[in-house]
C-alpha cells in the first residue's frame, strides 16, 4: 500500500536521489497531484539532466494544469537536455508554433526509437489513419514486450481505437492480461490499476469496473480518480446513492478535484435537487480556480434551468 504521504515522506528522504525522485514524480505525476510532482520532478532533472522520462513527466504536469506557457518550456528545455525523440513527439503535438512542429517532426520521422515510434503511431491514429496505425503498433508491441511506453502508448491505442469503431478491437481480451501483470508486478503504482479500470470502462463492463476500482483503492486508498470512476460505474448501473458517495469520497481526497464536483452536481440536477446542484457547481472554481470548466457549469447549469441572463454573464 502506497499512499500520497508514503511518496511525499519517499521524496524528501531521499532529496539527493534522482531515480527516487523521478520515479516518484512520475507517479505523483500519475496521481494528478501535479504541484508535488512539479516540485520532485524539477528536482530530479536537476541532479540527472538526462532523464528524459522526467523532463516528459515535468511538461505534462504543467500542461495539464493549463499552465501551457510553463509546460512548454520544460519540454523544450527537455529535448535540449536529452535530445529525446519522444519528448520532441510530444512537443510537435503541443506547441502552437507550425514551423517548430514541422522542423520537430521531420526530425523524427525515421527515429530508431521504440518510444517515439510509438508517439508517431498514436499521432496517426488521431489523423485518420486508424487501423494502420493499429497494425502497426501491434508489430511495435512484438518487437518491443518489454519497453513500457510502447506498452503503454499500445493499451490507449487499443481504447482510442475502440471508441473510433475500428473492426476487430478488443480492449479486454488484448489489454487486460497486460494490465494484470503490471499489477502484478507493481501493486502500489496507479499505472496498470488505472489502464485496467479505462480499459473496462471503454467497453462498459461496469461490474468489471467496480472490481478493478475495489482491486486498486486495496493498495492506493486515496486515489480519487478510481473513486470517481467508482462512483460513475454506479451511477450506469442505476445505484445513485452509492455513486453520490463515492464522488463525495473523491471530494474528500482531493478537494480541488473539479471532475468529481461535475459529477455530483449533474446527479443532484437528474434527482431534481437543485439547490444542492447548484451549490455544488458554484463550488468549482472556489475550489480550483485554475480549473476552465469550473465557470462553464454553472453557466450551462443556469442555463438549463432557464436563467439564460445570468448564465451569459458568467
Amino acid at each position: 500500500m502506497a499512499t500520497i504521504d508514503d511518496l511525499m515522506r519517499e521524496a524528501y528522504s531521499r532529496w539527493d536521489d534522482a531515480k527516487t525522485l523521478s520515479r516518484v514524480g512520475r507517479e505523483l505525476h500519475g496521481r494528478t497531484r501535479l504541484e508535488a510532482a512539479r516540485e520532485i520532478l524539477a528536482r530530479a532533472v536537476e541532479l540527472a539532466p538526462a532523464d528524459w522520462e522526467a523532463w516528459e513527466a515535468l511538461g505534462y504536469s504543467w500542461l495539464r494544469g493549463f499552465e501551457n506557457e510553463k509546460g512548454l518550456a520544460a519540454l523544450r528545455e527537455g529535448v535540449r537536455a536529452t535530445g529525446s525523440d519522444y519528448i520532441k513527439g510530444v512537443l510537435s503535438g503541443f506547441t502552437e508554433d507550425k514551423d517548430e512542429a514541422a522542423k520537430l517532426k521531420e526530425e523524427i520521422a525515421d527515429t530508431t526509437d521504440p518510444a517515439a515510434k510509438a508517439g508517431n503511431l498514436w499521432s496517426r491514429l488521431h489523423e485518420g489513419e486508424a487501423e494502420e496505425a493499429l497494425t502497426a503498433m501491434r508489430v511495435l508491441r512484438e518487437e518491443h514486450p518489454a519497453n513500457e511506453d510502447v506498452r503503454d502508448n499500445y493499451l490507449w491505442m487499443l481504447i482510442s481505437a475502440k471508441r473510433q469503431g475500428v473492426a476487430g478491437v478488443d480492449p479486454v481480451g488484448e489489454g487486460l492480461p497486460i494490465c494484470d501483470e503490471m499489477i502484478e508486478k507493481e501493486p502500489d503504482s496507479i499505472g496498470g490499476h488505472m489502464m485496467k479500470v479505462n480499459l473496462l470502462n471503454a467497453v462498459e463492463n461496469w461490474d468489471g469496473v467496480l472490481a478493478a476500482t475495489a482491486d486498486a483503492l486495496a493498495n492506493i486508498p486515496d486515489e480519487e480518480t478510481v473513486m470517481l470512476f467508482r462512483g460513475r460505474a454506479f451511477r450506469e448501473k442505476g445505484d445513485e446513492e452509492r455513486a453520490a458517495i463515492w464522488f463525495s469520497r473523491a471530494i474528500g481526497a482531493k478537494p480541488t478535484f473539479a471532475g468529481a464536483r461535475v459529477d455530483l452536481g449533474k446527479l443532484f440536477e437528474k434527482q431534481g435537487k437543485l439547490e444542492l446542484a447548484e451549490e455544488t457547481f458554484r463550488e468549482i472554481p472556489e475550489a480550483n480556480p485554475g480549473y476552465p470548466v469550473g465557470p462553464m457549469s454553472i453557466a450551462l447549469f443556469c442555463a438549463r434551468q432557464g436563467r439564460l441572463d445570468e448564465g451569459e454573464k458568467i
